[in-house]
């Protein structure tokens, strides 16, 4: 419903291959991205430092390395740019003048030698002196980004995102034909979305950047438009996404309670029963207990001085009082921070 999906084609796979061969990422074969689609994904680019390091020297930089790879990394020549994002769990996401829209792939680090494979080609670059060096010696990918603004002829004050990728952080809705949809863009790039009319949770990936949203959800790609704080799909429905407490600073509520004071693991029994939730700084919360099979995964926001748990588009509210979580519902059915 939420969606207008981007089908991959043989001429998404070839622009692929010209974003990663325009950097002239290529080996000493002198292989280049206008070659045919099956050799090109079979280009393995050299190192540009000779020496092999030991293993140790490998595990040490690659740890070291690891801690500032993520993020938004880009490049940029006469003839475009690339931005690629990394993200935490092995995916990669890169955008280019040269793509109509993002796509997802993947990474891998070795030392200080990076791996991106998107759509079956592979590229490797090496880390050195703060940027990451292709084959040739002479690109470069530096951490930040391009802005696309920069090569689609708009002025200077369209090219500028109002707002940044970290304020989208949090829970966006939309209600569409009677549906509400929530949806969760956390801070490590995972996205997650519930809907009122089913069970259950669909997640998937995002970036942002230059007020276009890119979901990776289900093997479809959507797009969405940020206009004055709200997020507008792409798509034929023109779905409008508003986010949940907006009208409050993301850390501190109206009442002075931090979000920081509802992180960790809550309890409550009453002697035939005992549920846990255990609220992490993503948004998430995490739910088990004595009758509930495995752990349930839902959504959290502090609002003034009210916690709303969200699992599978239903609410709850609990009062906090500085020491407990306190049903609103049911007074009896009171948290404890263990």
């Amino acid at each position: 419903m939420i969606s207008q999906t981007v089908k991959k084609t043989a001429l998404l796979a070839a622009a692929v291959l010209t974003v990663l061969s325009l950097a002239a990422c290529k080996n000493s074969g002198g292989q280049t991205g206008s070659e045919s689609a099956s050799e090109a994904s079979e280009i393995s680019v050299v190192s540009v430092s000779e020496s092999q390091p030991s293993e140790k020297e490998k595990q040490e930089s690659g740890a070291s390395l690891a801690e500032q790879l993520l993020g938004f990394w880009t490049s940029e020549d006469e003839n475009g740019y690339i931005n690629v994002k990394i993200i935490e769990n092995g995916d990669a996401i890169v955008s280019s003048n040269a793509l109509t829209h993002s796509v997802l792939g993947k990474w891998s680090l070795s030392g200080k030698k990076l791996t991106l494979t998107f759509e079956g080609s592979t590229t490797v670059m090496e880390y050195k002196d703060g940027v990451f060096v292709c084959g040739d010696g002479k690109t470069t990918f530096k951490k930040g980004t391009t802005s696309p603004a920069k090569w689609s002829g708009q002025t200077s004050e369209e090219e500028s995102s109002s707002v940044s990728e970290k304020e989208l952080v949090g829970t966006w809705s939309c209600t569409y034909d009677g549906e509400t949809v929530d949806m969760r863009l956390m801070e490590n790039g995972t996205s997650m979305m519930t809907y009122s009319s089913r069970t259950g949770e669909t997640y998937g990936k995002w970036a942002f950047l230059d007020n276009k949203l890119t979901l990776f959800v289900n093997g479809e790609t959507v797009e969405m438009t940020y206009q004055g704080e709200k997020l507008i799909s792409d798509s034929d429905e023109q779905l409008v996404f508003t986010k949940k407490g907006s009208s409050q600073t993301s850390e501190q509520s109206r009442s002075g309670y931090q979000t920081s004071d509802i992180y960790g693991k809550w309890a409550y029994g009453n002697g035939e029963i005992v549920v846990f939730m255990t609220f992490t700084d993503d948004g998430m919360v995490q739910i088990t207990g004595s009758e509930i099979e495995g752990t349930v995964v839902g959504l959290w926001e502090l609002n003034d001085n009210k916690v709303t748990v969200s699992v599978k588009g239903v609410p709850k509210v609990y009062t906090y009082n500085g020491a407990f979580l306190i049903s609103v519902e049911d007074e009896n059915e009171l948290f404890y921070k263990t």
